[in-house]
């Protein structure tokens, strides 16, 4: 058998071209292949047939494959696929045995890492000082990166570490690893975490994981220490003849000092390593994050922390995103309060505490907390933190006055539910958040059939204290939502998770909780309204038809069992805008504002519907009206930071980014949009580094490729695939991601791939086209793929169609216009877009790094739009 490479093949299994074996062990084979519609090497792992036939050893090589899906760091090998399929040969496993051989075998794609492990890497003998503080810190790095992620490996070992020939580190193996997140399967927990079950390997286990004991990250650090101290010393910390005197020496023995075994080893690293093996958990580093800060430190001949002494809070760390970053700090902070000053009064609502001893109730917290506050902006009108601002603090920071302080608020509201004497209680006060002084509290005998109202009578006891006025904004506040209590509930747990900008999969549980609700009250219409909103969420995300049509259906089943219901005519509002019906969406928007008019959300889709018809600046303006409103919740900036950017205002959307940061910490959003800022001004090493630091996996199509673009621009380009590839298995119906991996392919030379991938680009705008015909940048990008298949005619006939209709304000329409003349071989139609995108805001370090405009290369004009004014 031949690979499309020119390698020879030596089998298949699914999609996967195999062509050598590099590994084998008591689990399965794995083996070095190709996927042959990326052209990428990657390594596949394949589950021996008898194992895959034991339930418990196919939910590790499942669960293994679910946590390297979910972690996206340059510090971990990625997994791309996970299947069944039939091999080729049958005897793939066991060449030349009689059989019978297996139909199909369980496998799992992953990142080919080349290079070596760092068992191999040591063989006995020291590595130098900075190099072990390298491996250190991309080590601690990637531990960050799985622990933020809620994963645990568990099996942290030098063989499980490979080291790249250009030094990048990747962590593999996650066989063991141990999900943390909330809601994780119940299969994934027991095989796990079962009582007194040891798994891992003892000479690098933590004390309480060689006893079976319960374990959480920390003892993941413990493992880090024992490879720091091999890397130093070229050997282990804990030794014996048996693997029960190996464990005895782990919960009991204090190794030597580094120094017995390697000369010049700083003082530093000493007090490190010995952190991090600490018999105790309560002693040792309590993330990795302090680690990798502390090893930074070290390398630039900086001491660390004295022992003991606190971190930073999270929400004070979160500003510093990358060197080089375009308004970082104090700049960011400055400029946003110049360009939207603060209101004076402010009021955060903390998530209820779950108390009552039942998990079950967890959601709750949450879910009152969230009605609280839409309650407290739209009926009493103050101005209120988005919840995810406030879960985004430090646990140790959620004092009312450290939540004061880090939300710039003045009050806040804490509630808490308990048992008291077979009832449940809801407990909610008022505290000053300068004083600490409690202004007001209540308790409120709960019941389920009680909930929405008693959050609402708690809500009114608030306003009343703080001096407000509630004020009813219609039908939905003087009528009972539900009288079905399992609705009520479903219609919390729905809401909460379409609030996380950083789950792409929380739209389709959200749906799944909104059609049980209806299962129960077909007549809940906010219901129906939340179901519309998670299709809407669906179908940006996946482009289907079905998706648009239902959430369409949605939002008139909400319309016509309460008319007057605003969530529902603001689910109806943006399927307008979706279906380039900007008028009526704006009319639709316009109405509800004329009912409630300081509802920041109608106020942000008002702008987004003003901007899909063309109208930045007005936009803009209704943005910022959004921000007056509640300028502490992290959305309401996001939306002005995109409309900025949209413009080319880049210093003022850098700013409204900021802002996002600084309230929703904890997430990617901010730090990706600060990072697409740096790529438009043409600083895409920056961008990279600003990447390297988000919070979170990276889970969205748009992010992933961005980080893509971000390679490609600086000529990585396995690195630009690999992302581009993860964007297309996240999100296979964008076409954007499709046109990207043709332009990387075309630079590669590889035009008929290149080729494929635009005439795909073509067909998914197509296809999208037949919901939303008007839509201007979905043209636009149509003519400019039309253009880099070579179907000149078409494409510019397809640029006609528009020119009369781009919006005046709009630098990415202009540049699309360069683009598509540029290639078709009109220099002047072309310098004359490109003058116009670079007055509008563009940047000519960007321009400069468009494979569009080669053709342009030695034009005067070109080069004269494009020179870089040196500062």
């Amino acid at each position: 058998m031949s690979a499309k490479s020119g390698e020879t093949m030596i089998g298949r299994i699914a999609d996967y071209e195999l062509l050598e074996k590099i590994g084998e062990g008591g689990m399965g084979v794995v083996f070095r292949g190709r996927n042959p519609r990326l052209g990428s090497i990657v390594a596949v792992k394949v589950l021996l047939h008898e194992l895959a036939r034991d339930p418990e050893y196919r939910a590790r090589f499942l669960r293994e494959a679910r946590a390297e899906a979910s972690l996206h760091h340059s510090s971990i090998a990625a997994c791309f696929d996970v299947g069944e399929g039939a091999p080729d040969p049958p005897d793939l496993l066991q060449p030349g045995s009689p059989g019978p051989h297996p139909e199909r075998l369980l496998y799992l794609i992953m990142e080919y890492v080349p290079g070596t492990d760092l068992h191999e890497l040591v063989r006995d003998r020291p590595i130098e000082i900075p190099r072990v503080l390298d491996l250190g810190i991309q080590i601690a790095a990637g531990l960050e990166a799985a622990h933020k992620a809620g994963v645990i490996h568990r099996d942290l070992k030098s063989t499980n570490i490979r080291v790249m020939p250009d030094g990048q580190v990747k962590i593999v193996d996650f066989g063991l690893s141990r999900t943390e997140r909330p809601g994780s399967s119940s299969e994934t927990t027991s095989l796990a975490t079962s009582q007194g079950r040891v798994l891992g390997t003892v000479q690098f286990m933590a004390p309480e994981q060689a006893r079976g004991r319960t374990i959480d990250p920390r003892s993941d650090l413990f493992s880090l220490g024992v490879i720091l101290y091999q890397l130093v010393t070229g050997r282990l910390p804990f030794t014996g003849e048996t693997q029960y005197e190996v464990a005895n020496a782990v919960a009991s023995v204090e190794p030597p000092p580094l120094a017995r075994y390697a000369s010049q080893v700083p003082d530093e690293l000493e007090r490190v390593v010995r952190k991090l093996i600490a018999k105790d958990p309560e002693q040792r580093y309590q993330s990795a994050h302090e680690v990798r800060t502390d090893l930074e430190r070290l390398r630039h001949g900086r001491a660390g922390r004295e022992p003991g002494s606190r971190p930073a809070a999270r929400f004070r760390r979160t500003w510093v995103v990358a060197s080089g970053t375009a308004l970082l700090v104090v700049g960011l902070a400055v400029l946003a309060d110049l360009l939207w000053p603060r209101p004076t009064l402010g009021l955060a609502v903390m998530p209820f505490e779950n108390r009552t001893g039942d998990p079950r109730l967890d959601y709750l917290g949450d879910g009152m907390a969230a009605n609280a506050i839409a309650d407290l902006v739209r009926g009493a009108r103050f101005n209120v933190a988005s919840l995810s601002s406030a879960k985004g603090l430090d646990p140790g920071q959620r004092s009312a006055a450290a939540v004061a302080r880090g939300l710039g608020v003045q009050a806040v509201v804490e509630g808490s539910l308990r048992r008291d004497g077979g009832i449940t209680v809801l407990d909610v006060q008022l505290v000053d958040g300068r004083r600490g002084f409690v202004l007001w509290s209540d308790r409120f005998p709960y019941a389920l059939k009680d909930a929405a109202e008693i959050e609402r009578e708690a809500v009114r006891q608030v306003t009343k204290r703080l001096g407000g006025r509630w004020t009813s904004w219609g039908p939905a506040d003087r009528t009972v939502a539900t009288r079905s209590p399992s609705a009520y509930d479903l219609y919390l747990r729905a809401g909460a998770l379409l609030e996380d900008p950083d789950d792409p999969r929380g739209p389709d549980q959200a749906l799944e909780h909104y059609a049980r609700a209806l299962e129960v009250d077909p007549d809940f219409a906010l219901a129906w309204a939340g179901e519309s909103r998670a299709l809407f969420k669906i179908w940006d995300r996946d482009k289907t038809q079905e998706s648009l049509r239902r959430a369409e259906e949605a939002a008139n089943r909400a319309i016509h069992i309460n008319p007057e219901l605003l969530e529902a005519r603001l689910a109806r509002a943006q399927i307008l805008r979706a279906t380039s019906r900007h008028a009526e969406s704006i009319r639709e928007l316009q109405e509800v504002l004329r009912v409630n008019p300081n509802w920041d959300e109608a106020l942000i889709h008002l702008a987004a519907s003003y901007r899909e018809a063309g109208d930045l600046v007005r936009a803009q303006a209704t943005a910022r009206r959004a921000i007056a409103q509640r300028p502490g919740y992290w959305r309401n900036w996001d939306q002005l930071g995109a409309l900025l950017f949209r413009g080319a205002k880049y210093p003022e959307a850098g700013a409204a980014f900021g802002e996002v940061i600084r309230l929703l910490p904890e997430k990617n959003r901010g730090y990706e949009q600060l990072a697409a800022v740096e790529m438009k001004q043409g600083d895409f090493a920056a961008a990279l580094a600003a990447y390297d630091r988000l919070p979170s996996p990276v889970t969205s199509g748009l992010l992933a490729s961005n980080v893509g673009s971000a390679f490609f621009f600086e000529r990585r380009l396995d690195d630009a695939r690999r992302y581009y590839g993860l964007a297309i298995h996240l999100e296979p119906r964008n076409h954007r991601w499709w046109w990207a991996l043709g332009d990387l392919h075309l630079r590669e030379g590889k035009r008929d791939s290149a080729q494929a991938e635009y005439t795909r680009a073509v067909s998914l705008i197509e296809d999208v086209l037949h919901v939303d015909p008007i839509n201007v940048k979905l043209r636009l990008d149509r003519a400019l793929c039309l253009a880099k298949l070579g179907q000149c005619d078409a494409g510019q006939a397809a640029l006609a169609e528009v020119a009369g209709r781009l919006p005046p304000g709009d630098a990415d329409c202009a540049l699309h216009v360069a683009m598509v003349m540029a290639l078709c071989r009109h220099p002047a139609e072309a310098i004359g877009a490109i003058r116009r995108a670079v007055d509008l805001g563009a940047s000519p370090e960007f321009l400069q790094k468009q494979d569009e405009f080669l053709s342009l290369a030695g034009d005067a004009r070109f080069q004269a739009l494009t020179r870089v004014k040196k500062s």
